[in-house]
C-alpha cells in the first residue's frame, strides 16, 4: 500500500510542478489588484508543500499492518452520500445558480455526513456563501454560472 501511496503523491506533485510552470506565463498581478497567475501559482506552491510532507510520512509509521479503506460500512455510507451530494449540486449549478447549489450542499453535507446540529449547518453554509460571494463577485469582479441575481 505503502507503494501506491508514494506514486500517487509522485503524480501530484508532477501535476503541482505543471500548474506553477505553467502559472509562470500568467501575470501575478498588475498596480491595482492580483493577476490570473497568483491564485494558481499560490495553490499549487502550498499543494506541493503539502505534499512533500504527505511523502516523508510515508517512510515513517508501521508499515505491516493492514487497514480497510473505510473502517465500517457506516462512514462508507457517509462517503456514497457525499459524493452523491457533490454530483447533484455539479448538475443543480447550471439550473439554480452557483449559490443556492453550493448552500444547500453544504447545508446536507454538514447536517448528514458531519452530524452537525441544523442551526449550525445552516449559520456556516450562509457565512461561507457570502465570503464567496464578496471574493469573487465583489472584489474579483468574477461572473458566476447559473442563477443571475440582476442588480448586484
Amino acid at each position: 500500500m505503502k507503494l501506491a501511496e508514494r506514486a500517487f503523491l509522485v503524480c501530484m506533485a508532477l501535476f503541482s510542478v505543471v500548474i506553477i510552470w505553467k502559472s509562470q506565463e500568467l501575470s501575478m498581478g498588475s498596480e491595482y489588484t492580483i493577476g490570473p497567475g497568483f491564485f494558481p501559482k499560490v495553490a499549487s506552491i502550498l499543494m506541493l508543500a503539502t505534499i512533500i510532507t504527505m511523502f516523508a510520512k510515508t517512510f515513517f509509521g508501521d508499515s505491516g499492518t493492514k487497514k480497510k479503506f473505510f473502517a465500517d460500512k457506516k462512514l462508507a455510507l457517509k462517503a456514497l452520500y457525499f459524493f452523491i451530494a457533490l454530483t447533484l449540486t455539479v448538475v443543480a449549478i447550471s439550473f439554480i445558480g452557483m449559490f443556492p447549489a453550493i448552500l444547500l450542499f453544504m447545508i446536507f453535507s454538514f447536517i448528514f455526513t458531519e452530524n452537525n446540529s441544523f442551526k449550525s449547518s445552516i449559520l456556516v453554509a450562509i457565512l461561507v456563501a457570502v465570503i464567496v460571494f464578496c471574493i469573487f463577485k465583489i472584489w474579483l469582479g468574477v461572473p458566476l454560472p447559473g442563477f443571475n441575481l440582476s442588480g448586484i
